[in-house]
């Protein structure tokens, strides 16, 4: 479910429009008012609580009489009855609910809508008595680690118009329970286990009034004959990461409101079906990951209304076909990782909605107009509208030049994983106000611009790793304000960090390989940060309790951790890699790492601490992999360490410790995922534990 990047904006338009047919409108207090429910749906609301485990106290307001206002909980305004319940626990919420799912929701006679999705209900399967709620009309109990089977009392409810139980330990042998839900408009039963109801289109065939069906990941390996088809008001169909193979899909062209289509990620092998020509009405159409040969059917010039195409890793040939130029709509293109030769068609320059356009890892040839790559063996006419533009890992070779013109609303530009080469100076980015996003790492070009440059964009993301920037640090860099990921990683700085540098509002940093030196006072709340292999010196810098990874291996602080370690926030620190390795630190480890709870992986070695391992590292319990070799730390392990069952792998060899291994040691290491662990240089002898 991780390849939706192209037209994202044109599936999820469509996601919501279609949601918006559906009718459950209440008269909600929805947590915002004083309003009382009854005595009765109070207690059985109370009752439902206590059965959950609530570790994040996301019900902390489920205390005082006013329950129409406690969270999570919306009252009709007039007749003051519970009629929704919402305690979905999002990824980024933080602690989901777990425990029971209490059988006093039936206590709510006039419940509408309940969701339960992104909680944590590990191993209980979908209570059978939700199949009484018969009022509801919207239930959600996606990604809540439910298990077994699909009860078929769900079929009871009449009234339901949303349903999603999309869920990874879910199964069904039979769908026959769907065709109770008279009503219904969206269906999501991805990655529900489907791969033994084949029964799944006549089964879907019997809800006249479904306008969304999403069945992804399902298992399904083929697709029945429908004589009839009652559906025909589908918007969206998502039968991506199945199993199929032919593609026979006859019916579809009786879908005739399908709006989009994703067939992603199947078997599908021969040519597009010419069956698709026919879904006049389709908006976005997803076909990638599949093994469709052939070339790209003319046909598909007759889907007027088509804003977003992806056609990547497929096996498809030929040349583009000019009919193409009818597709006016088209926003967002994918057609990468194929074997299109020819030239790009002129007309695909009359496109002023296109805004994406990816034609990567192709056989295209000669040298586009539009961006000029010279040697990149790709041609054509591009739209000056064009706002992204990926021709990376194409076929370039040698040396090329560089010419972006006529390219005003320029937004996206990838030509990342090249070997181009070349000068690059200002004037190829004079046009380019619109510019958001640079990626060009991997590359060899050369930027020569004065020291008092002044780009004419804003950036959110600049990829510039490989280039040559230095030997100068590139001043520039002080004109762009708005939040932006930065790699610069190998560009040949020889020079001074310049003090602006720090206060730029930056999220990902990435100067590594280079030869820049300088005092770090302060880093910025940047949640990734790669310093390493540079001539940095002076202590360690305080650190955000945002950043999650921190490399500053290979340069020359000095001075004690202290400052990077027992530095006191209020916010919880998620630090999960900290690399210290290969500087002149000194002194003792600091006994400060019960704020350092999330830390995966430590690197210090090659340094010279000395002293013993504090008791406080055994606060590191997510800890996996340990580096402190080539140092002068003694003693022993810290027992409190016996705690720390994450570690797969722990380097402390070159120091002076002295003693024997600890017994716990293997039994703890024998938890992790490596079946040999270097573990020790133990008073010159290599201890090698073996599960």
């Amino acid at each position: 479910m991780e390849r939706k990047s192209i037209g994202d904006v044109v599936v999820l338009w469509l996601w919501f429009l279609s949601l918006a047919t559906i009718n459950i409108e209440f008269s909600l207090s929805d947590g915002t008012s004083d309003v009382i429910c009854s005595a009765r749906e109070r207690r059985a609301l109370q009752r439902i609580k206590q059965g959950l485990v609530d570790q994040g106290n996301y019900l902390s307001s489920w205390t005082h009489e006013a329950c129409c206002s406690w969270k999570g909980i919306g009252c009709d305004n007039i007749t003051r009855h519970v009629v929704k319940i919402n305690l979905s626990c999002e990824p980024m919420e933080g602690a989901s609910l777990g425990g029971d799912i209490s059988t006093s929701l039936l206590d709510l006679n006039h419940l509408q809508y309940l969701d339960l999705s992104w909680n944590s209900f590990e191993g209980l399967q979908i209570p059978e008595f939700l199949g009484s709620l018969t009022g509801l009309r919207y239930l959600n109990l996606s990604n809540a680690g439910l298990t077994g089977d699909v009860p078929r009392q769900l079929g009871k409810q009449s009234s339901l118009q949303y349903l999603d139980i999309g869920g990874i330990s879910l199964d069904t042998e039979n769908l026959d329970w769907i065709s109770s839900l008279s009503v219904l408009e969206v269906l999501d039963m991805s990655w529900v286990d489907l791969n033994k109801a084949s029964n799944w289109p006549q089964a879907m065939n019997t809800l006249h009034s479904l306008s969304v069906l999403i069945l992804s990941d399902c298992g399904l390996d083929s697709i029945n004959p429908l004589p009839v088809v009652n559906f025909s008001s589908l918007t969206v169909l998502d039968l991506s990461e199945n199993q199929f193979v032919s593609p026979t899909f006859d019916w579809f062209s009786s879908l005739g409101s399908l709006a989009s289509l994703d067939l992603s990620s199947n078997n599908f092998h021969g040519p597009i079906p010419t069956t698709l020509c026919n879904l006049t009405a389709l908006r976005s159409l997803h076909l990638f990951n599949n093994s469709f040969t052939s070339t790209i059917p003319d046909c598909l010039s007759h889907l007027t209304s088509l804003e977003s195409i992806d056609f990547l890793s497929n096996n498809f040939n030929g040349i583009l076909p000019v009919s193409i130029r009818n597709l006016t709509s088209l926003v967002a293109v994918d057609l990468s990782n194929n074997a299109l030769e020819g030239e790009i068609p002129r007309s695909l320059g009359e496109h002023c909605n296109l805004q994406r356009l990816d034609l990567s890892s192709n056989k295209l040839v000669k040298g586009l107009e539009f961006l000029d790559l010279g040697a990149d063996e790709v041609s054509g006419h591009f739209s000056k509208c064009l706002s992204v533009l990926s021709d990376g890992n194409s076929s370039s070779s040698g040396p090329t030049s560089v010419s972006v013109r006529g390219s005003s609303s320029l937004s996206y530009l990838d030509m990342s994983g090249n070997s181009l080469k070349g000068i690059v100076s200002g004037k190829h980015f004079a046009n380019l106000t619109r510019l958001k996003y640079l990626h060009a790492s991997s590359n060899s070009f050369t930027l020569q611009v004065g020291s008092d440059w002044n780009p004419p964009f804003q950036l959110e993301i600049l990829k510039m790793g490989y280039w040559q920037l230095g030997p100068l640090f590139p001043a520039w860099l002080q004109t762009q304000k708005d939040q932006m990921d930065l790699d610069i990683s190998r560009v040949s700085i020889k020079d001074d960090i310049l003090s602006w540098f720090w206060s730029l509002n930056l999220d990902y940093i990435n100067l590594a390989d280079n030869r820049i030196y300088g005092t770090v006072p302060s880093l910025p709340t940047a949640y990734q940060i790669y310093l390493c292999s540079n001539k940095f010196t002076g202590p360690l810098p305080r650190i955000s309790s945002k950043t999650f990874s921190l490399d500053l291996s290979h340069n020359s602080f000095n001075g004690s951790l202290s400052p990077i370690l027992c530095q006191q926030n209020n916010e919880e620190n998620i630090l999960w890699s900290l690399d210290l390795s290969g500087n002149i630190l000194s002194g003792e480890l600091p006994d400060c790492w019960a704020s350092w709870t999330l830390l995966m992986v430590l690197r210090s070695q090659n340094n010279i601490l000395t002293g013993h391992l504090p008791s406080s590292m055994g606060s590191l319990l997510q800890l996996r992999s340990l580096h402190l070799h080539n140092n002068s730390l003694s003693g022993t392990l810290p027992p409190s360490m016996k705690g720390c069952k994450s570690l797969s792998f722990v380097d402390l060899s070159e120091n002076e410790f002295s003693g024997s291994i600890p017994m716990w040691v293997g039994k703890n290491l024998s938890y992790g995922s490596c079946p040999t662990i270097k573990l020790i240089y133990w008073e010159y002898s290599y201890g090698i534990l073996s599960r």
